[in-house]
């Protein structure tokens, strides 16, 4: 993701890529003072790997209809490796969309659960710059999504499916002088972590410090 990132300070970051990782299903149990047995189940999901895609709409039409020749391709040497395709990200202007996913968005997530052999729920992440004051530098964020299946009826997308904004957990971000680092960031928030490569790991960016 730290790649990722790099390109996105580019002067043009508009691309896409896709994500792989892993999920790892999590129960709790516990019982309360009712004698009653309360069972919680977590399914966090792990990137391990990401695949840019040269130029916008590699795998898919502009309309969010997914070519799958071509995305069986981009996937097939990940999974070999033993890596699972968990999901996709999109980077780029914030102007596009006022930091939310684009109707095309929607629709590659949903046909991705509809035509991919993937368990619920598929990752999405949305990369994209923007300043938050007119006098400040372009900023460089980052929000998650997981898409899952939706019982009712959407007509911008088909089949429906619902994203649903989660919470992020940066890992040995900065390189060796933040080594270890754990953050977790509330899944409430308007935007999520900020990343900033030209400055030193703060509460909310991090970049690594350059010599």
């Amino acid at each position: 993701m730290a790649q990722v990132a790099t390109e996105a300070q580019s002067s043009n970051p508009t691309f896409e890529g896709l994500l792989f990782g892993r999920k790892d299903t999590l129960v709790t149990e516990s019982l309360t003072d009712s004698d009653e047995k309360q069972t919680k189940v977590r399914i966090p999901t792990h990137i391990t790997g990401a695949c840019k895609c040269g130029k916008p709409c590699t795998w898919f039409t502009t309309s969010g209809k997914l070519q799958e020749e071509l995305l069986e391709g981009l996937i097939a040497e990940y999974v070999a490796s033993g890596q699972d395709f968990i999901g996709w990200f999109s980077c780029r202007e914030a102007a596009a969309a006022a930091y939310m996913p684009t109707a095309r968005e929607r629709a590659v997530c949903s046909r991705l659960l509809q035509t991919r052999n993937i368990s619920e729920p598929l990752l999405y992440g949305l990369f994209y710059r923007d300043a938050l004051h007119e006098t400040e530098p372009l900023g460089f964020y980052l929000e998650l999504y997981e898409a899952v299946h939706s019982t009712q009826a959407d007509h911008k997308a088909e089949p429906p499916c619902q994203l649903n904004k989660v919470e992020c957990t940066i890992t040995n971000v900065g390189g060796s002088r933040a080594q270890a680092v754990y953050r977790n960031v509330s899944s409430f928030s308007a935007i999520l972590p900020t990343i900033d490569l030209m400055q030193p790991i703060t509460e909310n960016k991090w970049t690594p410090k350059s010599h």
